[in-house]
Formats: C-alpha cells, sequence, structure tokens
C-alpha cells in the first residue's frame, strides 16, 4: 500500500518521501526495503512506475522517494525530514514516547498520514 500511495502521490504531482521507519535499524537489511521491493515487483501494473536500485526506491519521475530510518539511532534527523507523504511505522511495537513525540509533528504535509503496523 506504501508504493500504492507513492505513486499517487507522484502522479497527482506530489513531491516528498515515503519515511519508513523501524525503533531499531543497523542496515537497510532490516528495513522494510525488501518488502516494498517485493510488493513493486509483484504488480506488473506498478513496476513500470518505479526506479529500484541496491539502495532506493522512488518513482520513475523521481517525484517520490522511499527513505529509511532506525528511530533508536537516527532520532533527531527526523525532524530535519521535510514534505514527507507517508511515514509508515513498521513493527511498531518498541518504538517509545520520546519517538512519537519527535515523530508525530514531523509528518506535516496537508494530507500527510502516518501508518502503524
Amino acid at each position: 500500500m506504501a508504493a500504492i500511495h507513492a505513486h499517487r502521490s507522484a502522479q497527482a504531482g506530489k513531491e516528498g518521501i515515503i519515511l519508513c521507519v523501524r525503533e531499531f535499524m543497523n542496515s537497510l537489511d532490516d528495513s522494510s526495503m525488501a518488502e516494498i521491493k517485493a510488493a513493486i515487483r509483484s504488480e506488473p501494473w506498478l513496476e513500470p512506475h518505479f526506479d529500484i536500485g541496491d539502495t532506493y526506491i522512488r518513482t520513475i519521475c523521481k517525484r517520490v522517494e522511499f527513505i529509511f530510518v532506525g528511530l533508536s539511532r537516527h532520532l533527531d534527523s527526523i525532524k530535519s525530514k521535510a514534505r514527507i507523504l507517508l511515514c509508515w511505522a513498521d513493527e511498531a511495537d518498541p518504538i517509545t514516547e520520546t519517538a512519537w513525540e519527535k515523530l508525530i509533528p514531523t509528518v506535516r504535509e496537508d494530507g500527510s498520514e502516518i501508518w502503524v503496523t
């Protein structure tokens, strides 16, 4: 669904990021990147709309890109993120109250959302 959200946002002319966070993430291998890549590749109609590299996912038009962040190590860097169209907090159970207090106000674009799984 995050990929569909990215595609729809790009089609609507919006520019920004899909921020994918977990409390603990030491590398991209610990992120939801592989899951998103697999989801995009599993939909023949969706795959042509994305540029997928080893370390990135973005729409072909480059309006929307995915960013993957571990909150426990990079919490303060999130405050500098602009144009967050969607924040997906995956494996959200261990996310601390402090992290939520910093994350929620950062997701401030008109129509932006936070998804928690």
